[in-house]
């Protein structure tokens, strides 16, 4: 399903056409600049927090996953996630990239991938720490453009 693919592969169209989430790993000011041309940069952990707010602490994890699905889906225009790290929270228990394809199904979405890529699996935190989350690119309908090695 998923496919991981060298940042010099990739134009402005690619972008353009794809109707699957954009997972973008690694820094590349190129890629970074083309998709911003396409997508509108949305930061979504200040939201989501504020919007948290309004529910009692013990039942937060009820409401995480359909807050942030509002707050996302509120639009058509595509959209680039940045800073979204409040949706590894165990205590929410987000399979991220499922939620991610749920929302590409309504918008366009680009993510700035704020992990590793590492033999073809995303990867979020370190296995010490409670939100380490693995992701296998080819278990999920999403584009994961590789860019650390570009200049």
């Amino acid at each position: 399903m998923g496919e991981v693919v060298a940042a010099s592969r990739i134009k402005g169209q690619d972008i353009e056409k794809s109707n699957c989430p954009i997972i973008i790993v690694g820094e590349n000011p190129r890629i970074v600049r083309m998709v911003k041309q396409i997508y509108q940069p949305i930061t979504l952990n200040e939201m989501l927090a504020k919007r948290l707010l309004a529910y009692a602490t013990g039942i937060r994890n009820n409401y995480a996953l359909r807050e942030a699905n509002e707050l996302l889906s509120q639009d058509v225009t595509p959209i680039l996630l940045e800073r979204y790290e409040m949706l590894f929270t165990p205590y929410y228990d987000i399979d991220i990239m499922k939620f991610f394809c749920d929302i590409a199904r309504k918008r366009k979405i680009a993510i700035e991938w704020c992990g590793t890529l590492e033999e073809n699996t995303l990867i979020y935190g370190t296995e010490e720490h409670s939100d380490y989350k693995k992701c296998k690119v080819s278990d999920y309908d999403i584009i994961c453009i590789e860019g650390r090695n570009e200049i």
